[in-house]
């Protein structure tokens, strides 16, 4: 449980037109994922958060590509 007892959970399918905006302001990278104020999702992600991002999305795009060669 976090500390005001709030636990927020969602999910977000990002597709080909998605738009994607972002802003890198005080060592943060700030995402709205979806573009439009009511229907997008924000994200932060410092620095080293971000790497984590990347890592994790390479990995997962070069298991896809490689499933898609398969088929």
């Amino acid at each position: 449980m976090s500390n005001n007892g709030v636990i927020v959970s969602s999910w977000v399918k990002i597709e080909r037109e998605c738009e994607i905006q972002v802003n890198v302001c005080h060592g943060e990278a700030e995402f709205s994922i979806g573009g439009g104020w009511a229907n997008d999702v924000q994200m932060v992600a410092t620095q080293e958060g971000l790497q984590c991002l990347v890592d994790a999305t390479t990995k997962a795009l070069a298991t896809m590509r490689e499933q898609a060669a398969d088929d």
